[in-house]
């Protein structure tokens, strides 16, 4: 999805406007002199231009949230909440100003910001005890929404299609697309009524999106893992550190410096041959030869002060195979600024025989 201004931003309006039937009529503030292309954007406060071009930048996404309303439900919070450091702040609320959702524990916005989420539209939604939320997030990249998405979402994959992908259960509904992701939720279980708000924003929203952008081609690091034997579901685009930690456990993940990294995804792998194993892998591409060098050396010698290698060594072998827990964990250095973890193995010989394969 892009970003629109001027007459592509009424468009976006008028056909929010015309496939969301039970939406409230949205005033929009007369043309800002100084901006200089006609456009419109909606009314914020007596408008400063520091408020005007906040608003402006994310004008969509603050339009599609300002404009949702539904009969019989009271709006009880909205903003538009700006990456600030390590947190997400809305420079236009004078109280509670910092983001908060139940999307996520508190403390991960650390992930968000690693993903490239730049802004977070939420809007609340209230009828006697029942919450309906609508959360949108920005992200700087395709890869990025991924990431977001991946981590998330909630619920299995649904069979209904939403953007590039979408998945729900009984209390959600969440869909990615371009550099969006979109999180839809109730606070209350097997709640018919809550629920159909719910798929009813999710689906008009999904609309629009259709309307004015196009499907997100293949993720390349994606397609870069083996397809044999992988579990379908478990592949997660990682955009650094934090991202991997909170999906894949080994120690000194950090030395791996994944943020620095063209790519990378974690996937989990059911094999049969030589042994029986589920396997977690790590792939990493770096898009230089030295950077993975370095990263591979930083984390084995991490290792062994850990636990001695079984085999190989950072100054032995581009390969080094570790037993931690009972379980085997090997890292090696591939051709063309790539590097792979695999971890899980109860025999040594099976995560060689799958690292083969990357």
């Amino acid at each position: 999805m892009t970003i629109f201004s001027g007459r592509k931003t009424l468009t976006f309006l008028v056909a929010l406007g015309a496939t969301i039937s039970f939406m409230a009529p949205v005033k929009a503030q007369e043309q800002n002199p100084e901006s200089g292309s006609g456009s419109k954007t909606m009314s914020v406060s007596n408008s400063s231009q520091s408020q005007f071009q906040f608003q402006y930048k994310y004008e969509t996404l603050y339009s599609l949230m300002k404009s949702l309303d539904f009969t019989g439900w009271t709006e009880v919070k909205s903003g538009l909440y700006l990456k600030e450091g390590g947190r997400y702040r809305d420079s236009l609320s004078t109280e509670d100003r910092y983001l908060r959702s139940s999307s996520f524990v508190s403390g991960k916005e650390g992930i968000l910001v690693e993903c490239g989420c730049q802004a977070v539209a939420q809007k609340v939604f209230r009828r006697g005890n029942r919450f309906v939320t609508f959360e949108a997030f920005k992200f700087d990249s395709t890869v990025g929404a991924l990431a977001g998405y991946n981590f998330l979402r909630s619920g299995s994959t649904t069979v209904v299609t939403r953007g590039d992908g979408s998945s729900e259960d009984s209390q959600s509904i969440s869909f990615w697309q371009d550099k969006y992701f979109f999180r839809i939720f109730t606070s209350e279980e097997d709640d018919s009524e809550a629920k159909e708000v719910v798929s009813a924003i999710a689906g008009k929203v999904n609309e629009v999106i259709r309307a004015h952008s196009s499907p997100s081609g293949p993720i390349l690091i994606i397609k870069s893992l083996p397809s044999l034997d992988r579990v379908k579901g478990s592949e997660k685009v990682v955009r650094g550190s934090l991202t991997a930690s909170h999906y894949y456990s080994v120690p000194y993940i950090g030395k791996l410096v994944i943020e620095s990294a063209r790519g990378a995804a974690v996937a989990d792998y059911q094999v049969y041959y030589p042994n029986r194993e589920r396997l977690k892998v790590l792939y990493i591409d770096y898009g230089d030869q030295e950077k993975a060098q370095r990263a591979y050396i930083n984390f084995v010698s991490s290792m062994s002060e850990l636990q001695p290698p079984v085999e190989g060594g950072s100054e032995h072998s581009p390969r080094t195979l570790f037993k931690l827990n009972k379980r085997f964990v090997l890292c090696e250095l591939k051709p063309r600024g790539r590097l792979v973890v695999i971890s899980g193995a109860r025999k040594k010989n099976s995560c060689q025989v799958l690292s083969s394969q990357i």
